[in-house]
């Protein structure tokens, strides 16, 4: 028998940048950088193999803001890389979706602010190596993965951009005094011994279990994954950036202070975008599952049991009225939520789609341009793509 042939290693180092300062401006019509009498940022020269940051300077990239990232981040964004002692440079643009997902699920259909504690409870840490025992992968050497069977609303993403470790350019920390900072360069590729958090202990995860009722509740109303990617397309709201409240305060108003535009996306734009960011196929319809809680839609009440001594009212119909809605809010939050049906259902879906025809043409990504909706980009400007 012919020996295995040895698999050559995975790689992904740091390269020349592709980003220029045309491909910044572009952004900063799109909303995810600001002018730069605001915020210090640069392309690097298209001579640097490696990032030469000033001091001062942290290395962000473009593929991440496509994944609902703008810097500084969010502070639940630079408290997840603190607490880890993870960089930028460290994840790579799925690890940032499953941040951005896990921001967005606790923003708008929870309406909280995202918990490390939760964090830890649905996702873990795992390493990429060149190979085997071998050293780190030089960029994107930790990957953030949904734990297998957590109760947590997922829609499979797509490959890894091949080319991400292009896309690096140098930007000014501006995290605000007193939260963690958005961590710099580090020279040095993590170290394969680099601590992976343990999965929570019954006893840590104790907190959790209102939470956790919530979180079936959710379930079993219809939220899915798609839902976590299209709101935030569809809403203009970068989740990982720094934002005046939570989403599920969001007016619904074009001049709405999360917002990083007042222009809408046409729904095929906001479809096309957001199955871009997600397996393709994935997608499958222009609905949501459960639609987002924000002001216009406020999330119903918390589960709690109506009594005669709450219900003094003298009117018959406006009791029973009364007594009606408090029993629609109740039973939202008393949804069963079937676990080993919805894993049968999705490993259905997977199958289906593996099985399936490969069509003749596929939709092409959208362009920033048509991303953003950036209608004043002259004709001689380069055009952004992610």
């Amino acid at each position: 028998m012919a020996p295995k042939a040895v698999k050559p290693p995975v790689t992904c180092n740091w390269v020349p940048s592709i980003v220029t300062e045309s491909k910044l401006s572009e952004f900063v019509k799109s909303g995810h950088l600001p002018k730069k009498d605001v915020m210090s940022y640069r392309a690097p020269d298209p001579s640097e193999e490696k990032p030469q940051p000033k001091e001062g300077e942290v290395i962000i990239f473009t593929d991440h803001m496509s994944r609902g990232f703008a810097p500084p981040g969010s502070k639940f964004f630079r408290d997840v890389l603190h607490f880890f002692d993870l960089r930028p440079q460290d994840i790579g643009p799925n690890s940032v979706s499953n941040i951005c997902n896990f921001q967005v699920f606790c923003e708008v259909y929870l309406g909280e602010e995202p918990s490390l504690l939760l964090f830890k409870e649905l996702f873990y840490l795992n390493r990429q190596n060149e190979r085997a025992n071998g050293p780190s992968l030089e960029l994107g050497g930790i990957s953030i993965q949904r734990r297998r069977d957590c109760l947590f609303p997922y829609a499979e993403l797509p490959s890894h951009p091949k080319d991400w470790n292009q896309t690096w350019f140098y930007c000014q920390d501006t995290s605000p005094a007193g939260e963690n900072p958005l961590p710099g360069f580090r020279a040095l590729r993590l170290e394969p011994t680099h601590p992976l958090p343990d999965k929570l202990t019954a006893i840590e995860r104790l907190p959790l279990t209102p939470k956790i009722k919530k979180i079936k509740a959710l379930l079993g109303n219809g939220l899915d994954g798609i839902d976590l990617v299209r709101v935030w397309v569809a809403w203009r709201i970068i989740p990982l950036s720094r934002r005046p409240g939570l989403m599920c305060n969001y007016s619904g108003e074009k001049d709405d202070p999360q917002r990083h535009s007042p222009d809408d996306l046409p729904d095929d734009v906001v479809e096309a975008t957001t199955q871009s960011l997600l397996k393709e196929g994935t997608v499958n319809s222009n609905a949501f599952g459960l639609l987002p809680f924000c002001q216009k839609n406020p999330a119903p009440a918390v589960s709690f049991q109506p009594s005669g001594y709450f219900l003094p009212c003298y009117n018959v119909f406006l009791r029973i009225t009364l007594y009606n809605l408090l029993q629609a809010n109740d039973n939202f939050w008393k949804i069963q939520y079937d676990h080993e049906a919805a894993k049968k259902a999705r490993a259905a879906k997977r199958a289906e789609r593996k099985t399936a025809k490969p069509t003749t043409s596929r939709k092409r990504k959208p362009s920033a341009s048509e991303l953003f909706q950036l209608d004043d980009t002259d004709d001689n400007e380069e055009e952004v793509t992610f």
